[in-house]
């Protein structure tokens, strides 16, 4: 069974582009209707943890979890750590040598993530320049061959191993990445800033429904601004499907999709999926990561810091108008 989770990072046009990242793993078959949340990480144990602080002491431990809650701990060296090293391990990474300057190692990695659309316009962003220092980009020295020699990526391939007689292998990752010109049409179409994001999980679910059709698939969704009901996304994702909505359960709303001779597609939708499922917070890792240092680097330069300072302020000058004076007594 296919099991993959999908999580998105960013907040838009005027802070940089969004990501949407998906983690893609093969399961047993008998995991795949249970959506037993701690089965994934158990399979890789010890390689792996959900507790970020223990990953904190331990540089050998990967952590698995929320981002915001990764990053928390130990900042974007922490992200990375889990992100280089499912990347080494995933096999249909190149593997140039000697390794890339910083901004080719992005393009190479977008373009293996299946987003390489965006890389038109990376190269009309002038903060993307490739004579940026490579501390601006992913960190030097940790490009495809340099983490596949030892340290975590080591740990984890011998996790993989272990883990692959009984049914458990990482297929790689996927991503989307959304443009502020693309969001801001987005808007323009009427669509709010969730359901920009679920147009793009909606192309990774439809890819994901392609690229592997002969499988039973399991996907894992954060829950996208406060929605309840996602039968109509899940309908428009797989056509011509036969939607169903399972029992629900706390905090989340499952579906099932079934066509005549294909195999079912389960989607769960849940509050703070990327907490929980392994796979979830791996998909959320990567699009932070990604966005972080592959693409979101506006907000190191100077028009970057612009567009925050200017969304700051507009956002004081709304506070101003419509809160208490007492509450907010200065006005912009």
């Amino acid at each position: 069974m296919l099991r993959a989770g999908l999580d998105e990072a960013g907040l838009g046009p005027v802070l940089g582009p969004m990501v949407t990242g998906a983690a893609l793993f093969r399961t047993p078959e008998h995991h795949g209707s249970g959506w037993r949340a701690g089965s994934l990480r158990a399979a890789l144990a010890p390689a792996v943890t959900s507790d970020v602080r223990a990953a904190r002491r331990n540089p050998s431990l990967l952590p698995m979890a929320d981002s915001k809650q990764v990053y928390a701990a130990g900042g974007l060296p922490l992200l990375h750590r889990t992100v280089a090293a499912f990347l080494a391990n995933w096999p249909r990474a190149a593997a140039p040598d000697p390794c890339p300057p910083a901004p080719c190692f992005r393009d190479a990695l977008l373009a293996d993530l299946g987003a390489g659309d965006a890389l038109p316009w990376l190269a009309r962003a002038p903060w993307h320049d490739a004579g940026l220092p490579p501390e601006a980009g992913w960190p030097a020295g940790l490009g495809w061959p340099a983490i596949k020699k030892d340290g975590p990526p080591r740990i984890l391939a011998a996790a993989l191993d272990r883990a692959a007689p009984r049914g458990w292998s990482f297929l790689g990752f996927r991503a989307r990445v959304a443009t502020p010109g693309a969001l801001n049409a987005a808007l323009g179409e009427g669509l709010n800033r969730h359901e920009a994001g679920l147009r793009e999980m909606r192309r990774l679910l439809s890819w994901l429904d392609g690229a592997f059709p002969d499988e039973p698939q399991a996907v894992t969704v954060d829950q996208q601004g406060g929605r309840r009901h996602y039968a109509p996304f899940v309908s428009a994702c797989y056509p011509k499907a036969w939607v169903r909505e399972l029992p629900p359960d706390e905090g989340r709303r499952a579906y099932e999709a079934t066509r005549p001779g294909r195999p079912p597609r389960q989607v769960v939708f849940a509050v703070k999926a990327d907490a929980p499922w392994p796979e979830g917070g791996l998909a959320s890792m990567l699009a932070q990561r990604v966005r972080g240092r592959g693409v979101g680097r506006g907000g190191a330069s100077p028009l970057g810091i612009h567009l925050r300072l200017s969304a700051m302020l507009r956002l004081m000058i709304i506070c101003s108008d419509c809160w208490d004076v007492s509450l907010f007594p200065w006005r912009i």
